[in-house]
């Protein structure tokens, strides 16, 4: 018979990105304080279907009490798999019977594009957005587009770019296109994520343009590295 109850933590892209990471340390402190057993669970890719579906497949429920999810990326399959045990779920919304912890990306958003415009005067602000068809991709951006037009400011779609993930290459690849694909100007660069923030921030800077004093930048998630950056 077990005496300590166990609880599983599955992040669908591994427990060391530096999305995840934090999520993770904190439940392992409060699994250390509450005196129970904690199990990670972490693959590399969120956007393999088939991957992130091998993985819960292979995760024994009958050995666990309890299931803290982080994005899960295929709706309703913890209930396939896991049937009734119980869930918390970080990060992404679902439509079935779970607990859910939601970051508020409209009022995260609008707030990041409000201090470019009212505090650093920005009118030209380029947006690097995230991925299609994902929900907190699509909060942000409507986010920026609210804030951009309370202020009077047009959006311009050629200061869109559309990446195809989170990742750091659509921050690259943004400045990339918003220089010398299209040769427009701005004075401030928004991105969905950090990760891409700060590659954008890195190109931008390799290409000889002062950050923040020729581009402000900004990103969303408050990670680690946003704060040991230069400029951070």
């Amino acid at each position: 018979m077990r005496t300590r109850p166990t609880f599983g933590f599955i992040v669908t892209w591994g427990l060391t990105n530096p999305y995840s990471s934090p999520m993770w340390w904190g439940a392992v402190e409060a699994a250390e304080a509450l005196d129970v057993n904690l199990v990670g669970f972490g693959d590399i890719n969120i956007y393999d279907l088939e991957r992130n579906r091998s993985l819960y497949w292979q995760i024994q429920s009958a050995t666990l009490d309890g299931l803290v999810l982080v994005n899960p990326t295929i709706p309703h399959l913890h209930r396939e798999v896991f049937g009734p045990l119980p869930v918390v779920n970080i990060g992404l919304s679902t439509e079935d019977v779970v607990t859910s912890i939601l970051v508020d990306n409209h009022e995260g958003m609008r707030a990041a594009v409000r201090h470019m415009i009212e505090i650093h005067g920005r009118r030209r602000l380029a947006f690097i957005k995230g991925p299609a068809n994902n929900p907190d991709s699509t909060e942000r951006f409507r986010a920026y587009e609210e804030e951009l037009q309370y202020h009077g400011l047009p959006v311009d779609p050629d200061l869109l770019y559309q990446p195809y993930d989170w990742s750091p290459t659509g921050g690259r690849e943004g400045v990339h296109a918003l220089l010398d694909e299209r040769g427009v100007q701005f004075d401030a660069l928004v991105a969905a994520n950090d990760n891409m923030a700060l590659a954008a921030m890195a190109e931008l800077q390799s290409r000889g343009l002062r950050v923040p004093y020729d581009v402000a930048v900004s990103g969303f998630d408050d990670a680690i590295e946003s704060a040991t950056s230069t400029p951070p």
